[in-house]
């Protein structure tokens, strides 16, 4: 494989066999894809001594994908979004022990700064989700002629009117007496 390429191994969603040793992998076999010798298990593949990091920890991921010198990508077929989607990392295991000390050593300045950033973001939203006060000076309902007009278009206009007040009970006239 080309350097710039990234491994990638997939979950299979169905029976595998491995094109090298030729082992029954089974349903949810980890295997990887080389273009000369097809679909391998990982010990074939020569990343079985790579462990597992899950997707979720954004810090620990970059980190350990910076110290390991052989990294994977893990990924699984969706069927519902039909795509494949990203499970994590195979790295090597100094390379995730190192990066765990250094998010060890900084999990207090990450999380002020996470608190500083969430704190500036609800400041974010607040102050664009109130009009300034000159901002909507110039609008009133009634400086524009068009805004006291139901459209069409409008859907308040599509609904159907209240019902009316029942008709009054009718009075017939009397009868002239035979």
């Amino acid at each position: 494989m080309p350097g710039n390429e990234e491994i990638k191994v997939f979950i299979s969603t169905r029976t595998s066999t491995c094109d090298e040793c030729k082992e029954e992998l089974g349903r949810q076999a980890w295997i990887t894809i080389n273009r000369e010798k097809g679909a391998l298990c990982l010990s074939c593949g020569d990343i079985d001594h790579l462990y597992f990091l899950p997707s979720g920890d954004a810090a620990l991921t970059r980190r350990a994908r910076k110290h390991s010198t052989l990294s994977a990508i893990v990924l699984k077929w969706s069927t519902a979004r039909k795509h494949y989607e990203r499970q994590g990392l195979l790295v090597e295991e100094k390379a995730l022990e190192q990066a765990e000390s250094e998010c060890l050593a900084d999990s207090e300045a990450r999380a002020r700064r996470k608190e500083r950033e969430q704190k500036r973001r609800a400041e974010e939203t607040s102050n664009t989700s109130k009009p300034s006060p000159n901002a909507c000076a110039s609008y009133s309902p009634t400086a524009h002629p068009t805004a006291n007009k139901k459209s069409s278009n409008t859907p308040a206009a599509n609904t159907p009117a209240a019902p009316a007040a029942p008709p009054p009970p009718k009075v017939s006239p009397p009868k002239p007496s035979a």
